[in-house]
């Protein structure tokens, strides 16, 4: 009981934080340091945040890439796609996070769900702030994130989302090396 409470009071905190962010245009600050996206990855999907959330659900984390950019703001991203997925899913699923490299420039994480997908009405604003088609969604998470990816000269796609399930592509340039 202890966790969950601590869990959504990181999360209470990370919507605070979004909301003065983007009025501040801080998630355009973008520190920059090497970030391993895989071992990113594994972090947040073993972090405390998904606790509780969905137990049936497997979590898979495959691939490698680095990319150069703000490894905080970068893992506020993860934990938003990662945590959307895990929800979408319901009690039972599989949520697949894959690093790929789709050029010698540019990385991609790519997190894809066995949830019902995205209603294609909610395609064209699903991005847009407070937006959301959660019961107790604020509407920030995916508008932030797409607007820390391109802090980091990357892009946040809807890749697929019409069901079954939804895919989210996080483009980043590549940093450091590459592998896939």
């Amino acid at each position: 009981m202890l966790a969950s409470i601590e869990e959504e009071a990181e999360r209470c905190h990370q919507v605070v934080e979004g909301l003065l962010d983007l009025s501040r245009n801080s998630v355009h600050q973008v520190r920059s340091t090497t970030v391993d996206l895989r071992a990113l990855a594994e972090r947040v999907a073993g972090g405390p945040w998904l606790s509780g959330r969905a137990p049936g659900v497997s979590m898979e984390v495959g691939g490698a890439g680095t990319t150069v950019g703000d490894e905080t703001k970068l893992r506020q991203v993860l934990v938003n796609l990662i945590v959307n997925a895990v929800e979408s899913c319901g009690a039972a699923g599989r949520v697949t996070v894959s690093i790929e490299a789709s050029s010698p420039a540019s990385v991609n994480v790519i997190v894809s769900d066995t949830g019902p997908g995205v209603d294609p009405s909610a395609n064209g604003r699903i991005f847009d702030p407070f937006f959301t088609t959660k019961q107790h969604g604020t509407g920030l998470g995916l508008s932030i994130s797409r607007a820390i990816a391109r802090a980091h000269g990357g892009d946040l796609v809807l890749a697929s989302g019409g069901g079954p399930g939804a895919t989210f592509e996080l483009r980043l340039p590549a940093g450091g090396h590459w592998t896939s």
